[in-house]
């Protein structure tokens, strides 16, 4: 008897343990209302803006695969509505934003990714606290004369933010 109550709690907690680490697949694009983490699985061609994020503590991990619009460049390949968010590993393209941050959204990291926006911005961060942004490659074909429009946008943010930015930049 004594034997099967110990099995019984070692399989309650290795199940709790489990869940602590688990994981949700991702093969299409989604609006994320619930904490946790996301992997995407598969590369993703479509038109509109592809992953919408309105949970606290989400981290978004592509795996180097690729989202790719394929509609007139006005839409967002990620769009974050709120805090402790992480994107990584990711290959966006042909988005008018390749992450665009909302108003007020903070505690945001942004690392390792390939954004080649060859509409407008790379990344866009308004009014944003908490900035972490790494290691990302980010092209833009955009320009309005000689003024280069891609890359990383940050404005009206805290004076207490500054973003740590290690992120490479091309006009290609």
């Amino acid at each position: 008897m004594r034997k099967l109550i110990l099995l019984i709690i070692g399989l309650s907690l290795l199940f709790s343990l489990s869940s602590v680490y688990a994981y949700s697949n991702v093969t299409t694009c989604i609006k994320i209302t619930s904490p946790g983490e996301y992997r995407l699985t598969n590369d993703i061609t479509m038109a509109g803006t592809c992953f919408v994020i309105n949970s606290d503590d989400v981290v978004f991990d592509c795996q180097n695969h690729s989202i790719n619009q394929t509609d007139v460049y006005n839409w967002d390949g990620f769009y974050l509505n709120a805090t402790n968010i992480t994107v990584k590993n990711c290959r966006i393209f042909d988005f008018l934003h390749g992450i665009y941050v909302s108003e007020n959204s903070g505690s945001i990291t942004i690392s390792n990714n390939y954004i080649d926006s060859k509409f407008s911005i790379g990344a866009w961060l308004p009014d944003s606290s908490d900035l972490r942004i790494t290691n990302n490659t980010l092209i833009s074909a955009s320009t309005v004369g000689s003024t280069i429009i891609g890359g990383i946008r940050v404005w009206d943010s805290p004076e207490s933010c500054t973003p740590d930015v290690d992120t490479f930049f091309s006009v290609g």
